[in-house]
């Protein structure tokens, strides 16, 4: 292989040591693991050693810049990090768009390792071949945005900036690091993997661009692209609406409250509060784009009245999702709840999820109301909540080790009122939305309920109405073989989501290869024979779709096999309890948990069979939920057979 598409280098930062290589590109596996998250789990593999602690010096942090990142490609800004995370003790996968991915490569490197943990707060500056490990004492304390500008005016703008707040720092489980202030990256505890290090940040840029192979022919390519999205229909609407584009009425319809339990939301009620008129009023400012994308989802927000007037800040995905389950009464106070949990650098879905059970547990006499510490669900009480977890005070403390917090405190009796996969809080249910690929990929995602992943590749993520024919085209775009497809399609429910699950994460495996942006407004252009005609190009190795998604399949497999040298197995892809009972709505009817197109009510029995299609569609065990000898074989991973076999974990 050549340096066309990859820079070839890789960085390695010993923060123990303070020692810093500078080595080649491993290029000899690449021709499997292709690059990006790929390469990253093939060196976690070797590095990231079965059973340590997750915030322990052993632990690692892998960084990923594939071959789309700093090139022309219409969105090519994910970054992907690699490490073994605290949430749920898993290793996976952590992603996040804006510019580092690109930064990175233009200072000249493919990868970045950072293993041990230094001695003090720091932070890691890649400038070209200027590599420091910098001094982060006066940056120690200040919240992402302070730290991330403190960056920019030293270093200048052209800098990409992954940044941990006080969460972080104080290893709080929920804690993730946000890049460039705008994209989250980590939740399942990247920011406290940082803070264990000391690590406050690490910023990348330089100037030495990224060499391709075909130009001609990767130009030709790119205007294609740039074609088809400049004249899609939905852009307007997009660079109008921004976040609120992606089907107001279809997200409000799926919005439940109080643990799961009750959907409660007149719809009309919910517009008036959070709706697309109300969100360009009062809170949308100015649009904000990732490195190289042409249609931009992420926006600027500025509140124009009252008790937050002029409060700046940045909006990604849904606009009003966690506002509208924490019952705000308008959008202002929604935007400071957003603002003050990215400042301190907070996840979210794992916070909000968080309140909603401690309250349920409330109810429910498990836990007294003193321990609640006051909290009345105002935006006063929510923003003092926000920074306990951040600084792990009362119940912050509790709160920021999620399920495993709550649990310790308050006792095992509240395990089976979380809401929770692999330990994490699942963020999503399957009554109202139906039992979809985002759905059943929180289950078996072995890293855990992750956003997106398997199930951001989903025709019917946010509109329930598709048909058949849409799944369909669908997998004719993931380059899905025909009798995979007669499985998938040919069965009493319509669709197979379980099998069709496996062929979805194996085709996210792609884009994260790449380095390619995930969001379905941008995804929906890139089929799996483009994306192997751009590698083409870029690169000047010649490939197709097939082996494009099988070295995404290979990539998912040696995932799984790294959590099954932790011990995760069929026992640990358990779908919440919660799912299996009525959901309430209004006081005299109950929604239950259906397939996706509502042919039948959904029992365990069904889940564990969805379980076996999913392993079976694999090729992997059913009994023990894990890759068999004969598919990692088939993989060409014949060297991970015999370590398990050698730890007495295949026959």
């Amino acid at each position: 292989m050549t340096n066309f598409g990859y820079v070839g280098k890789m960085l390695s930062v010993n923060l123990t040591t303070r020692e810093i290589k500078r080595e080649p590109f491993p290029f000899e596996l690449a021709k499997d693991f292709v690059g990006d998250f790929g390469m990253s789990v093939r060196l976690a593999y070797d590095l990231i050693k079965p059973g340590i602690d997750p915030l322990s010096p052993e632990n690692v942090i892998l960084i990923g810049a594939g071959p789309f990142a700093g090139t022309g490609v219409p969105g090519p800004s994910r970054t992907n990090c690699v490490t073994k995370f605290p949430m749920s003790r898993t290793i996976g996968l952590g992603c996040g768009s804006m510019s580092f991915s690109s930064r990175l490569k233009w200072a000249g490197y493919d990868h970045l390792v950072i293993t041990g943990r230094a001695e003090k707060p720091v932070y890691l500056k890649i400038s070209d071949d200027d590599i420091q490990i910098c001094d982060a004492s006066d940056l120690w304390g200040k919240d992402i945005f302070v730290a991330s500008d403190e960056i920019w005016m030293r270093y200048g703008t052209d800098y990409g900036v992954i940044c941990i707040g006080e969460a972080g720092e104080n290893l709080v489980k929920l804690a993730e690091a946000l890049i460039d202030k705008n994209a989250t990256m980590g939740r399942l505890g990247l920011g406290a993997v940082m803070g264990s290090k000391n690590l406050k940040l690490i910023t990348a840029g330089g100037r030495k661009g990224v060499r391709i192979a075909d130009r001609k022919e990767f130009i030709r390519l790119v205007n294609e692209l740039l074609a088809d999205i400049m004249t899609w229909p939905g852009r307007e609407d997009l660079i109008h609406l921004g976040p609120m584009q992606l089907n107001f009425d279809g997200l409000a319809g799926i919005t439940t409250t109080k643990n799961y339990m009750t959907e409660t939301f007149d719809i009309d009620r919910l517009r008036e509060i959070f709706g697309p008129e109300v969100y360009l009023e009062k809170i949308k400012k100015a649009r904000l784009s990732c490195q190289g994308c042409p249609l931009a989802c992420r926006d600027i927000w500025e509140v124009r009245e009252g008790k937050h007037k002029g409060l700046r800040s940045y909006q990604q995905g849904a606009a009003f999702s966690g506002g509208a389950r924490l019952l705000l009464e308008n959008f202002e106070d929604h935007a400071k709840y957003r603002d003050t949990m990215n400042r301190y650098g907070i996840d979210y879905f794992g916070f909000t999820g968080g309140v909603e059970y401690l309250l349920d547990l409330h109810k429910r006499g498990l836990v007294q109301k003193d321990a609640l510490e006051g909290y009345d669900g105002s935006i006063e009480e929510i923003v003092k909540l926000i920074e306990k977890v951040a600084k792990r005070q009362g119940i912050g403390d509790t709160l920021a080790d999620g399920l495993e917090g709550v649990v310790r405190r308050f006792g095992k009796e509240c395990e089976k009122y979380g809401i929770h996969i692999k330990g994490t809080h699942a963020f999503m249910e399957t009554r109202l939305p139906k039992m979809g690929c985002q759905q059943f990929d929180l289950a078996v995602n072995p890293a855990g309920p992750v956003a997106g992943k398997g199930g951001t590749l989903n025709p019917g993520k946010y509109d329930p109405r598709v048909t058949t024919d849409t799944f369909a085209a669908y997998c004719d775009r993931l380059a899905i073989p025909k009798e995979a497809m007669d499985r998938i399609l040919n069965t009493p429910q319509k669709v197979n989501i379980a099998r069709l699950v496996r062929h979805t994460q194996d085709g996210y495996m792609v884009f994260s290869l790449l380095g390619q942006c995930m969001r379905p407004h941008i995804n929906q252009f890139f089929t799996m024979r483009k994306m192997a005609e751009l590698y083409s190009a870029i690169t000047g190795v010649p490939t197709n779709e097939v082996e494009l998604k099988r070295a995404g399949e290979r990539a998912w497999n040696l995932m799984k096999v790294l959590n099954v040298r932790e011990g995760f197995s069929r026992k640990d892809d358990m779908f919440p309890q919660r799912w299996f009972e009525p959901l309430n709505q209004g006081t005299d009817h109950e929604i239950p948990p259906m397939d996706f197109f509502a042919t039948k009510v959904l029992t365990t029995d069904d889940m564990n069979q969805m379980l076996d299609d999913y392993y079976d569609e694999r090729g992997w065990d059913r009994e023990k939920g894990i890759p068999t000898g004969d598919k990692l074989k088939d993989l060409g991973l014949e060297w991970v057979t015999r370590d398990l076999q050698a730890a007495g974990i295949l026959n």
